[in-house]
């Protein structure tokens, strides 16, 4: 049946659940989480204004552009109301589940999978697609959250599907170009899904044509990232996308924490600021709080570099397992279905590295990018939501191995001889 899974099959299913989650959000769904962006969001609409108070200091680069924006056009058409934004993630979602079933046909095709495995291509790309849509963190982002969770991971996978492209047709590259852009303005360690593209060509075009088109395409997209770089050093007087950045290197550098938002002891990483810390802040400008974060990561760092080492390690240790103080922001509702969540993810886990162990050197090009995107994270802070983003990823390598293992089971199931042979 799988085997000739049609196109109308696959947008077929992606559209039920995309209803399904509908009726689940209107039904069940009563209260939304919002982060930051709906702020930004409200003012740009009420002071045609992109800021938010950080410490009580009004702050003109604290997030990446792209999603506030579009929180901003969404209330803009509709109103100020989340439940439309949610709306908006199942849209995004239902394209993201689309992009992942692309992405997984390109890559079963590159990989040195067995001819039976690629036989099986569409069925491999149908359930990858699908344990996405069905993956409960990410419905649980998509429906409750007002974050830009969605958009990274939809981005993600668009810039993936959008190289695809380039590779077998060089003119999409002013797409792919604008959309690297894009995808780094939504958050900047998503410029992870660039590495392929890299290793790809240099496959198959060699190293001097592979070198030419990423500077062409690293150049170009960069420029079309300067407007945003110029407006915050003229704002806020910062070098970079967002005057957050110190205060998550500094958060993830406290020895009495976990690397994430919250310390040893459960509490909040500002536990960790003085009084007159916390005084000061609220007397600083945006570049002054961005050089007084700074300052408290270096003096972390040359107070205790083993530690600081050792907790770089921590958090890459929780980025692809779990922090100590997982989901204590979550209802206990939420908190029983973690222990699930932990067993259901492991088991993902060992069947992705068994994927990477006889797929040969290939999968490289893919698993790149968790692994880059880990050591990016553990450079900064982590939480469970950064690894989230490349689930699909280590689902698709567990789908792989499991079908491997069908295979061989079939193999040895066919090697005993039937009743009437043995007769």
């Amino acid at each position: 049946m799988f085997d000739k899974l049609s196109y109308r099959t696959v947008i077929g299913t992606i559209l039920f659940f995309a209803l399904v989650k509908l009726l689940v959000l209107f039904y069940f769904v009563h209260n939304f989480q919002l982060w930051e962006d709906h702020y930004i969001a409200l003012n740009i609409l009420k002071e045609k204004s992109f800021y938010i108070y950080s410490d009580g200091i009004k702050c003109y680069s604290y997030q990446f552009p792209v999603y506030p924006f579009l929180l901003a056009v969404i209330y803009f058409i509709s109103g100020i109301s989340p439940i439309t934004v949610a709306i908006f993630h199942i849209i995004l979602s239902s394209f993201t589940a689309w992009f992942i079933y692309k992405v997984c046909l390109f890559f079963t095709e590159y990989f040195q999978v067995s001819e039976w495995i690629l036989r099986k291509k569409n069925t491999v790309a149908f359930f990858s697609a699908l344990g996405f849509i069905l993956h409960p963190a990410i419905v649980y982002y998509s429906l409750i959250q007002i974050h830009p969770f969605t958009l990274d991971i939809f981005m993600l996978f668009f810039s993936l599907y959008l190289m695809t492209k380039y590779i077998e047709n060089k003119n999409y590259l002013p797409f792919y170009i604008l959309t690297i852009g894009l995808t780094v303005l939504t958050r900047g360690t998503l410029v992870v899904s660039t590495i392929p593209l890299v290793i790809i060509l240099w496959e198959k075009e060699g190293f001097i044509k592979m070198t030419k088109q990423i500077l062409i395409i690293g150049l170009l997209a960069f420029l079309t990232n300067t407007p945003w770089l110029i407006r915050n050093y003229y704002k806020d007087g910062i070098i970079g996308y967002q005057s957050i950045a110190p205060r998550n290197l500094w958060v993830g550098s406290l020895k009495n924490g976990e690397g994430s938002n919250y310390l040893l002891n459960g509490k909040n990483y500002y536990q960790e600021l003085s009084q007159a810390d916390i005084v000061a802040l609220q007397k600083l400008n945006p570049k002054e709080q961005y050089d007084f974060f700074t300052d408290k990561w270096k003096k972390n760092i040359s107070d205790d570099p083993i530690g600081f080492a050792k907790l770089f390690l921590l958090k890459l240790n929780n980025f692809w397992f779990f922090r100590q103080h997982i989901g204590n922001e979550y209802s206990d509702t939420l908190k029983k279905m973690i222990p699930v969540y932990k067993m259901v993810y492991l088991i993902i886990l060992l069947l992705a590295c068994i994927a990477v162990f006889f797929m040969g050197w290939r999968v490289i090009a893919l698993i790149c990018i968790p692994i880059v995107l880990s050591l990016m994270q553990a450079f900064f802070y982590v939480e469970t939501r950064h690894r989230l983003i490349i689930e699909p990823i280590l689902i698709y390598l567990a789908i792989i191995t499991l079908f491997t293992f069908i295979v061989k089971l079939q193999s040895k199931i066919n090697a005993f001889p039937s009743p009437s042979e043995r007769d």
